[in-house]
């Protein structure tokens, strides 16, 4: 959980960052820092989708279906 907290600060204080450079008018260094944030949840979203599909393969071997029966 330490791992998702600290991603969750890092793309908060991006997101406040590129609010506060938004409005101070320096829109390209806005526009980039929300990018950064946008990395970090493309990460978490690849990682969660690799866990989902572990688990979707341990619980077609526990139950005994093959790849081509039913998607879970």
């Amino acid at each position: 959980m330490k791992i998702d907290d600290e991603y969750m600060r890092r793309k908060l204080g991006y997101l406040r960052r590129s609010e506060t450079l938004y409005q101070k008018g320096r829109y390209k260094e806005a526009f980039d820092t929300i990018i950064r944030a946008i990395r970090i949840v493309k990460r978490e979203q690849e990682s969660d989708e690799k866990i989902e599909e572990e688990r979707k393969a341990k619980l077609r071997e526990k139950i005994g279906l093959d790849e081509g029966n039913l998607d879970l």
